[in-house]
């Protein structure tokens, strides 16, 4: 009987902290997510950097897709 209740005890104490713990990350998961595409588009917009990817022939496709999933992939590994 006693260790029903410390098991029961246990898992009361270990519930709210993992739940916290998942909480938690996912909170400065998308924290880092906000910062990251703030700043990302700073230094799209700035200087005309937009209009210069644009300009240079063949060097990308799609500058603004290829900034929205590198920016998912890198949150995605950083928040692991």
């Amino acid at each position: 009987m006693k260790a029903v209740k410390r098991f029961v005890l246990i898992i009361v104490m270990a519930c709210p902290l993992f739940a916290t713990a998942d909480w938690v990350e996912q909170r400065l998961t998308l924290e880092w997510r906000n910062w990251l595409t703030s700043y990302l588009l700073r230094a799209y917009f700035a200087d005309r950097a937009f209009f210069k990817l644009k300009q240079q022939a063949g060097s990308l496709d799609n500058p603004d897709q290829v900034l929205c999933e590198s920016r998912c992939k890198n949150s995605k590994v950083i928040s692991q």
